[in-house]
């Protein structure tokens, strides 16, 4: 079932082309110029100063594969004060995780290029460009190129903490069999992230 990007499918919210203001250069934060500013940390005198983190395109940063996609950490809970993880994401045709749940973290989607069709609990949602979706805890989800075109998009997790779940996937080996017989690895990694993931 294809439903229209307003609609709430269950608990996967879509809105379409949100705050395109935030993406004229114009109106944002002139933080370009420099690769680190100095500031404090919610305002509070007594916490540490923290830096402005300003990562360009050419810049190396850790990058991991799973479920057929790429990875680039972009900001890990050491650099957000353990408030959030971000993701830029590669997902070739055929990519995406199977259906799971993530019981500690809100989750958030962004897509940038192609489309991806996200899953949810009563329905599908054909995600292209500008389309952002919240994933809230507790709610079954998954994602997939269906496409012939890679697709690429931002997502990311509140808190930080479940980075250790994409380092411990990276580790294994892609599977090449079925997914049932994947199902009870998957889970003894994401057990100790508050994650479970099933076959459907």
């Amino acid at each position: 079932m294809s439903l229209a990007s307003s609609t709430n499918v269950g608990q996967l919210c879509v809105w379409k082309e949100i705050a395109p203001q935030l993406m004229d250069r114009s109106v944002r934060p002139t933080i370009y110029a420099a690769t680190a500013i100095q500031h404090r940390s919610r305002g509070q005198d007594d916490m540490p100063a923290r830096q402005i983190q300003v990562i360009h395109p050419a810049d190396t940063v850790k990058v991991v594969f799973g479920a057929g996609d790429e990875y680039r950490y972009l900001a890990t809970g050491k650099s957000t004060d353990g408030e959030y993880f971000l993701v830029e994401a590669i997902v070739p045709p055929g990519g995406g995780p199977p259906s799971h749940i993530q019981t500690r973290e809100e989750e958030a989607f962004y897509i940038l290029e192609g489309q991806l069709t996200f899953y949810g609990h009563d329905g599908e949602i054909a995600a292209g460009p500008g389309t952002y979706l919240n994933i809230p805890k507790g709610a079954k989800h998954r994602f997939r190129n269906n496409t012939k075109r890679t697709a690429k998009m931002l997502f990311f997790f509140a808190p930080a903490g479940i980075e250790g779940l994409f380092d411990d996937f990276s580790r294994l080996d892609e599977p090449n069999g079925e997914l049932e017989a994947m199902l009870g690895t998957l889970n003894a990694i994401g057990e100790k992230y508050g994650v479970q993931y099933f076959a459907d």
